[in-house]
């Protein structure tokens, strides 16, 4: 019967404690960049890829990131996060780091990485909302090389996280399992010859 209680008990205090443990998660980010995600889509043959992690919570995060791509018609000469859904354009909010090295070399070629922080958002943004922002798939990474795709972009990877498991369900399953198994061995306990 103690363990019973004991299951029940841990499951109550996973449940009391997910508001705590869902605010603070890590969101895994991937995905392709070329020119068909342009608006509008443009005839490029370059191509990228980028891996990037949202780590923290709304107001205290921080989005790391790395950014490959090839194949640039013209040497790299600009690299950013834009604000804008899938379809949609939008203004710059971060410069990708560590550019300046890149562009001076007219690569074609090359990888990107950096982080933003929450710190460093514009005054008068919420960080929280820049948060749930990325987690709702609301930036792209734009990569811009110089001539004809200097103004537009010439290849543009919509920002979206891949499939994670809510804390909050996560935590669910675990109390709900941990009662199942103390209720088996309840049913065990009670029965003849046991």
């Amino acid at each position: 019967m103690s363990q019973f209680w004991s299951a029940a008990l841990l499951g109550t205090a996973l449940v009391a404690t997910t508001p705590a443990i869902a605010s603070a998660a890590t969101f895994s980010f991937s995905g392709s960049i070329d020119g068909s995600q342009q608006v509008p889509p443009n005839g490029s043959a370059a191509s990228g890829f980028y891996t990037a992690t949202l780590d923290g919570e709304p107001d205290a995060w921080s989005f790391t990131y790395e950014v490959s791509f090839t194949g640039l018609s013209d040497g790299l000469a600009l690299a950013h996060i834009h604000l804008g859904d899938r379809g949609a354009t939008g203004s710059v909010v971060h410069d990708l780091d560590n550019t300046a090295p890149l562009v001076a070399a007219g690569v074609k070629g090359g990888t990107i990485s950096g982080d933003w922080l929450s710190t460093e958002v514009a005054p008068g943004v919420s960080p929280a909302d820049v948060y749930n922002r990325f987690l709702a798939g609301g930036y792209y990474f734009n990569i811009h090389s110089a001539g004809p795709f200097l103004q537009a972009g010439e290849i543009r990877g919509q920002i979206e996280p891949t499939a994670v498991p809510e804390p909050m369900t996560m935590l669910g399953v675990l109390a709900a399992g941990g009662l199942g198994v103390a209720a088996r061995r309840k049913q065990r306990s009670q029965r003849p010859g046991s």
